[in-house]
């Protein structure tokens, strides 16, 4: 098992130094257990005692995480504690991400501000018909496995997302919410 973390930890070391394009903003101790790609001309920042990847957990193998602020004016920041599993995607295009600080994020998230191309044949590939707009996550929000959370939405503090959820739009603060579009199954107290 030695061997097997060694290798993951060079990995990791090697696609943060060598492959990533982005060099992010990193706070003290920073955790990247995990291989992650930093990606694009905008700004990560990574507050204190963030942990990217986790072992033993699933798609711990074979897997990276990919973190990409597209332009110069793309902003991605993850709050101080907060931990995110494996084989996360996490892009930015041309707004800004907020994950707030103590969150708890599973294995296969993915959270963009856009939908990158436009909806109709003919506007897919003209960027003025590309909408964006930035994203929101409140501080001790807890997000199961396999979570997609698009454009547009702001989730309060402590909310809890189920596993397998698309988020469409926002929620207030305590709010559980589950499905495909999300919607409030219950509040936390």
């Amino acid at each position: 098992m030695f061997l097997v973390k060694l290798f993951i930890k060079l990995k990791a070391l090697f696609f943060r130094y060598f492959v990533s394009e982005n060099k992010p903003v990193l706070a003290k101790k920073v955790k990247l257990k995990y291989p992650v790609l930093f990606m694009g001309k905008g700004k990560i920042k990574l507050g204190e005692r963030v942990l990217l990847g986790y072992f033993p957990s699933a798609k711990y193998f074979g897997t990276t995480g990919y973190v990409e602020a597209r332009y110069e004016n793309s902003i991605i920041e993850i709050g101080e504690r907060t931990k995110i599993n494996n084989d996360f995607s996490i892009i930015a295009n041309k707004t800004q991400i907020k994950i707030g600080s103590d969150c708890d994020i599973g294995v296969g998230f993915k959270c963009v501000d856009s939908d990158f191309h436009g909806i109709n044949f003919e506007d897919r590939h003209n960027e003025e018909k590309v909408i964006n707009k930035p994203v929101s996550i409140g501080d001790k929000t807890f997000i199961g496995d396999n979570v997609t959370i698009l454009k547009g939405v702001t989730l309060g503090e402590n909310c809890v997302v189920g596993a397998g959820s698309v988020v469409t739009k926002s929620f207030d603060a305590n709010s559980v919410i589950a499905g495909n579009p999300a919607k409030v199954i219950q509040h936390t107290h």
